[in-house]
Formats: C-alpha cells, structure tokens, sequence
C-alpha cells in the first residue's frame, strides 16, 4: 500500500511521503504508525509535523486513524495550536 499526499488532510513534503511509505513497505506497519516514525525521524523542531508528534496527536494531519466524536477541535482542542 502506497499513500500519497491524497491520503492525508494536509500536504505533506514529499521526503515525509518517502518515509512512510519505506516504512509500510520494509517494516508493514499502519498508516498512522508510519506517520509517527516518519515524523519522529525527518521532520525539524517547530513544524506542524514534529508537533504532531511531540504530542502524539496528528488528527489534523490524518482524521481518519481517529474516532469522530474525537475530531471536533473545540471539545477536544489540539495541544500543540494551545503552544504557539
């Protein structure tokens, strides 16, 4: 399985797109497993994508790993927009 920027609800460069898809295909773990580990690998302090991680909550980034009573933002605020 392949994911492309399609996948996602934000783009992502495509060095990150490379990550998780070596990571789906060497290791065949899930989407959002793949996202972490890229994330937790390539990305540089202070983007979107390392604060995704930091705080272990990318349901801006890819909402469909989540349940949708979790994906309204005002009951349940990102931490990382609280930061900046």
């Amino acid at each position: 399985m392949k994911v492309d920027n399609n996948t996602f609800a934000v783009k992502l460069p495509a060095y990150l797109i490379n990550r998780i898809n070596w990571y789906i295909e060497k290791t065949g773990v899930s989407i959002i497993d793949a996202l972490r580990a890229a994330c937790r690998e390539v990305t540089y302090t202070g983007t979107l994508w390392y604060k995704a991680w930091y705080h272990d909550d990318f349901r801006e980034i890819y909402p469909d790993a989540y349940l949708p009573e979790y994906l309204d933002f005002e009951k349940y605020p990102l931490k990382y927009k609280e930061t900046t």
